[in-house]
């Protein structure tokens, strides 16, 4: 399994819409991450774990729990994680899409 691509729409510092090429290119097989403190990489990670897992994600990761609590409970998280600027627009969604590729499926016999 391989992620292609995650689309952020309006999630915490990510205002409109940003889209990520994840795929390894030839030999190049490693996707790196990186920039000052503040720019954005705890929450790019944030929104990958809350697509895969939504309402679950305080289970994956201790961090992620803290977050959590720290608004009080999941509801609170959630509209706390809507682009500040995109709420002053009107707007009140926001989105992550992970485009998955070379998906191995279990063979199911019978």
């Amino acid at each position: 399994m391989i992620f292609k691509t995650i689309t952020i729409k309006d999630f915490r510092q990510y205002h409109g819409i940003i889209s990520v090429d994840l795929q390894p290119h030839g030999d190049k097989n490693i996707i790196l991450i990186g920039g000052r403190n503040g720019y954005g990489k705890t929450n790019f990670l944030l929104s990958l774990v809350w697509c895969l897992y939504g309402d679950k994600i305080s289970q994956i990761d201790d961090n992620f729990k803290q977050e959590i609590q720290k608004e009080k409970n999941y509801p609170a998280f959630m509209r706390q994680s809507l682009n500040w600027q995109a709420l002053r627009d009107g707007s009140n969604r926001f989105s992550v899409e992970i485009t998955i590729t070379d998906v191995e499926m279990p063979h199911i016999n019978g």
